[in-house]
């Protein structure tokens, strides 16, 4: 996807004359820049026909301009446009390309006055992944991409119903520099900390005052500023710089706090103050202090509070005196990692997702994971849990009837099974039954469920390893 920019590409000299004997020059007003990987890469150039002395001609309402490109590269869609009161413009134009170089070039008149641009294509590079029940989200410098289910809007891309491999985030926001994914909704920030959403929407979880759906990014309302933001399984909390926590949507068990039980818009949750993190799961929330305590909040049926307490509107603090840099949750587990990378794990194990060797029903209070591994980060699923190793191998326990532990076969697991493939993570997100990862060459990996195209490798097969993503 590419950004447009307002600059002139080339200098705008005076043109031989053309069949109306008018002097002519092209100046792009828009000019395409950035990245692409192989497919389709989209600018939207408007062409401005100026005279011999460099205005634009206002009153031409018929100048052709056609676009040509240079060797290796196809231009598709709209490759020709006609002026309108001296501006054509070019509504949708495709350039299929390998990353190279490539010459764009504008060409009016009979006389063929041209200007020429510069686009060079690298690989598409993805920052980060973020995964919900069924569709996956990876993040570049410059736009979102999302693969999957999309029946709920989630994929940002109203024009597909599922995605087996990356498609483009609707651009109906500026361009985002974190993302999170609930189970059917997607959230994202801004520069500023202005917060995005779009997908399901029926329990306020898109925050933008509303209960319908949005199937394209959508401003939460209330002009809050955040840090950092944290979609659950309906519901999304953010963080503030003062570090305080906002949340909204579905709040049947007070994972939004003592708000309504649909939240449309943030609510701000009383007692908790001083947050430098913060997690949302299937029904609870989680925050983290400045001085590591861990606080939540919401369901504890499972024990995913850890607290030993019984539902929860106001944050309780996870029993154990641990000091946390940091906490992810899941169905009805939470884990947390301590500044050295030990991680505990604590609520529900019917599967092991513990990681403490056993599986013994629920823990209300935090269990150390076994075999005395360190990770700089975990990320926590529907009934399993991965952790990147300090080293940057990654590990996987719980459930794994679908592939989503990478072992290379089905079987659940209740300790920390070495992911296959020999890779090494820089980034790890687990979704409700699969897994992503970007490896430190920059590749995107996935594995696991994949009914709906969540793995994106063009495939709707089960992933028991690590697949690489086939790019947009």
């Amino acid at each position: 996807m590419l950004a447009v920019a307002t600059a002139c590409v080339s200098a705008c000299a005076t043109a031989p004359t053309d069949a109306a004997s008018r002097g002519v020059a092209l100046s792009v007003q828009q000019a395409a820049t950035g990245a692409a990987s192989g497919a389709a890469f989209v600018t939207q150039p408007s062409v401005a026909i100026l005279d011999a002395a460099g205005s634009v001609v206002t009153d031409d309402n018929d100048t052709e301009v056609v676009l040509t490109v240079s060797a290796g590269a196809t231009a598709v869609g709209s490759t020709s446009a006609r002026a309108r009161n001296g501006v054509a413009t070019f509504a949708n134009v495709g350039v299929t390309a390998a990353p190279a170089t490539y010459q764009l070039t504008y060409s009016a008149g009979t006389a063929l006055t041209s200007v020429t641009q510069t686009v060079t294509l690298s690989p598409l590079s993805f920052l980060s992944v973020a995964l919900g029940a069924d569709h996956s989200c990876g993040l570049t410098s410059l736009a979102v991409y999302c693969w999957g289910n999309n029946s709920a809007g989630q994929l940002g891309a109203p024009e597909v119903s599922i995605a087996t491999r990356p498609v483009a985030v609707a651009r109906t926001s500026p361009v985002l520099v974190s993302i999170t994914a609930g189970a059917y909704h997607t959230c994202g920030l801004t520069a500023t900390g202005q917060a995005f959403c779009w997908g399901e929407n029926q329990n306020g979880a898109v925050g933008d005052g509303t209960l319908a759906v949005r199937r394209t990014p959508t401003a939460v309302q209330g002009n809050h500023t955040f840090t950092a933001l944290a979609a659950g399984d309906g519901h999304t909390c953010g963080l503030t710089s003062a570090g305080a926590v906002l949340c909204w949507g579905y709040n049947g068990t007070s994972q939004v706090g003592l708000g309504a039980e649909k939240q449309s818009t943030p609510f701000a949750i009383a007692g908790a103050t001083g947050v430098v993190a913060v997690a949302s799961g299937a029904r609870h929330s989680c925050a983290v202090t400045l001085t590591g305590t861990a606080r939540c909040w919401g369901y504890n049926n499972n024990g995913e509070l850890g607290s030993g307490t019984t539902n929860a509107s106001a944050p309780v603090d996870v029993s154990g005196n641990i000091v946390f840099g940091s906490v992810s949750l899941g169905g009805f587990n939470s884990c947390g990692l301590v500044g050295a990378g030990a991680a505990y794990c604590w609520g529900s194990n019917s599967e092991g997702q513990l990681g403490g060797g056993t599986s013994a029903n629920i823990s209300r209070a935090p269990v150390a994971v076994t075999g005395g591994f360190l990770f700089h980060r975990v990320s926590v699923g529907a009934g399993f849990a991965c952790g990147i190793e300090t080293s940057g191998a990654v590990r996987c326990w719980g459930a794994g009837l679908y592939g989503q532990l990478g072992t290379g076969d089905t079987t659940a697991v209740a300790s920390p099974a070495l992911v296959a493939g020999g890779f090494s993570f820089s980034v790890l997100a687990a979704g409700a039954t699969h897994s992503c990862g970007i490896t430190t060459a920059g590749a995107v990996v996935c594995w696991g469920y994949n009914t709906w195209g969540q793995i994106g490798d063009a495939s709707r097969s089960h992933r028991l390893a690590p697949v690489a993503i086939i790019l947009p």
